[in-house]
């Protein structure tokens, strides 16, 4: 089996509608990690240290894990083609593989290789 890997990568930003559908996203796994689903009743919970209630709501597709959670996210959807890792490294977004120089993203930005 080809092995995933992820590259940094610098200078290149994400369009909002690449974002990976999390909050609407039929694989359950993937879903259960949203910051909302996985934060809002209780923000203590291991993993939530990035949730915020005013930006993390329920249509929102950010994910509240630990950095490595995150990236096996995106090996797990096939749609995923870049990780973003927000704030404390305990969040990011997902998306797929049209990101562009410049683009829109926030975070540091890694690219999923395949080995």
């Amino acid at each position: 089996a080809n092995r995933v890997e992820y590259a940094e990568v610098l200078g290149l930003g994400c369009p909002v509608d690449t974002l990976v559908q999390v909050a609407f996203h039929d694989n359950e796994a993937l879903r259960s990690l949203q910051c909302h689903r996985r934060c809002a009743a209780d923000s203590l919970v291991d993993g939530c240290l990035d949730f915020d209630a005013a930006v993390h709501t329920s249509g929102d597709h950010t994910l509240c894990a630990a950095w490595q959670d995150i990236l096996n996210a995106c090996t797990m959807v096939e749609e995923c083609g870049f990780a973003e890792q927000q704030s404390t490294g305990q969040s990011g977004r997902l998306y797929r593989s049209q990101c562009v120089p410049a683009g829109t993203s926030t975070g540091v930005l890694y690219q999923r290789m395949v080995a």
